[in-house]
C-alpha cells in the first residue's frame, strides 16, 4: 500500500528537492523535534519521515535511497564529509 501526499498538507517551513529530483523533503513547521522532515518520493508517496538534530537545510548534494538520505555537509574548517540519516518508515 502506498501513501500519497495529502490533498491538505500541514504547515510547513521549506519544500527541498533531492538532487536527482526524485525525492522531495519537507520540513513540518513547529516539528518535533525542532527539525522534523517528511520524504516523499518522485511520485508523491510518503517514504517516511527524519527526526535529527542535523542541521538538515545546510546539507547539500544530497541523494534519496529507500531507506535513507546520502547528503554532504561543511565544518567550520570547510571540510567536507558525509551524513547518512536513515529513514523511519511510518
Amino acid at each position: 500500500m502506498s501513501v500519497c501526499i495529502p490533498e491538505s498538507y500541514p504547515p510547513f517551513e521549506a519544500v527541498y528537492p533531492s538532487l536527482d529530483g526524485d525525492a522531495l523533503r519537507v520540513m513540518r513547521k513547529g516539528g518535533e523535534p525542532e527539525m522534523a522532515f517528511d520524504v516523499f518520493d518522485a511520485d508523491g508517496r510518503y517514504l517516511g519521515e527524519i527526526d535529527t538534530d542535523v542541521d538538515l537545510p545546510r546539507l547539500r548534494s544530497w541523494l534519496v535511497t529507500r531507506d535513507a538520505i546520502c547528503a554532504v555537509d561543511t565544518d567550520e574548517l570547510g571540510v567536507n564529509y558525509m551524513v547518512v540519516l536513515m529513514i523511519e518508515r511510518p
